[in-house]
């Protein structure tokens, strides 16, 4: 008897899990700072109860690149079904042209001298994950374009895994609530941030190399 090659409907590696019952009520509030990091300036922004983050980097804080990545983030909810009620932010960014920008949204204005605490805690969080990365780096520079490669990818690892202390659920991540993404896949190999690596060039039937030498820095799919 001749067995059988298996369907692709056969072997599911990924069943959509219901989403945790406390997220029925479906408002999120966000809290947004800005900060400094290898010379380059970031915009971090955090949802309450999903806890999920957003981690951009901007090259001024001017109002017109400010308020667009706000207005994604906003949107990328409102994709998901959750309505985004109400903004933290601290007096820095505090302006009509950014309150008209994210409405219906309210904004909460913090004082000249108080900070946005749940964006700072992450922040200090963010920073403390990149330096940890960077200090295991065989390299005596890196570039800028590397540490914004970074932070996309400390942002991504932190929204993969379930915020246990004061997160909405204790199984299900960030990422699979915000952006319906799989778990990681922990058996599959991984090239970690900063190893040299070859990559495939394709070929044209010449004796021109079929691999380009490069630096890894992060996925660019959900796996």
């Amino acid at each position: 008897m001749k067995r059988r090659r298996p369907l692709s409907h056969d072997t599911l590696d990924f069943l959509q899990q219901p989403l945790p019952v406390e997220i029925h009520e479906k408002w999120v509030e966000l809290y947004v700072d800005i900060f400094k990091f290898g010379g380059i300036h970031f915009m971090l922004i955090e949802s309450s109860r999903i806890k999920y983050i957003d981690v951009e980097s901007v090259t001024s804080q001017a109002m017109a690149r400010i308020v667009p990545i706000v207005q994604k983030v906003i949107k990328k909810y409102r994709l998901r079904g959750l309505e985004v009620t109400s903004v933290h932010i601290d007096n820095q960014i505090n302006n009509d042209e950014f309150e008209q920008g994210i409405q219906p949204a309210t904004i909460v204005p913090y004082s000249a001298d108080e900070h946005v605490s749940v964006a700072e805690r992450r922040i200090r969080t963010i920073k403390e994950r990149m330096r940890s990365v960077l200090a295991g780096l065989p390299y005596k520079a890196v570039p800028k374009i590397m540490i914004r490669g970074l932070a996309k990818k400390v942002k991504s690892m932190s929204n993969q895994f379930p915020v246990r202390n004061g997160g909405i659920s204790a199984t299900i991540s960030p990422t699979e609530i915000v952006e319906e993404k799989r778990k990681p896949d922990l058996g599959m190999k991984r090239i970690n941030f900063g190893q040299y690596v070859e990559i495939h060039n394709g070929t044209d039937n010449t004796i021109s190399e079929l691999s380009k030498g490069a630096i890894a820095m992060y996925a660019t799919n959900d796996r």
